[in-house]
């Protein structure tokens, strides 16, 4: 990916207008695609994938899928899920950590454990359905899924 951020780089610095990715629906400005290029696989990471969070429905990671990797999806009742969403992306791609299905965790000041189940395709929380054939990295309250 080092290179793609390159070589957008220099399209940019040649006088582009920005950077759109396109699997993911963003777009860039020239300085901040500069900017996301300067800070190594951190930046490569904010440039290519997104964290979206559907409010009262739960959040889902979009752009893992460039790299070979499963997005991740976390329901709302979950606190931030969002933002627990975005660190685990970022310590799967920029951390080197991996996951195992049925893997457990612990969020939340409760100790609530969850744990990841692989799907094939995961609902987004405004109904529309991201099927790739990487999947998706699901978190489902560990007492729910006996």
């Amino acid at each position: 990916m080092m290179h793609l951020m390159a070589a957008a780089s220099a399209v940019v610095q040649a006088g582009a207008l920005g950077v759109l990715v396109e699997h993911v629906g963003i777009a860039h400005t020239p300085q901040k695609w500069l900017d996301f290029a300067s800070e190594g696989v951190d930046g490569i990471l904010r440039a290519f994938v997104v964290t979206v969070d559907g409010a009262g429905s739960g959040a889902y990671s979009c752009g893992m899928h460039n790299f070979g990797m499963k997005e991740v999806s976390a329901p709302a009742e979950i606190p931030n899920c969002a933002n627990v969403v975005g660190i685990i992306t970022r310590h799967l791609l920029v951390k080197g950590a991996s996951i195992a299905r049925g893997q457990t965790i612990a969020i939340g000041g409760k100790a609530d454990r969850y744990q990841f189940w692989d799907v094939r395709s995961a609902v987004a929380p405004d109904g529309a359905v991201f099927d790739h054939q990487i999947g998706t990295w699901k978190l489902l309250r560990a007492e729910a899924i006996h």
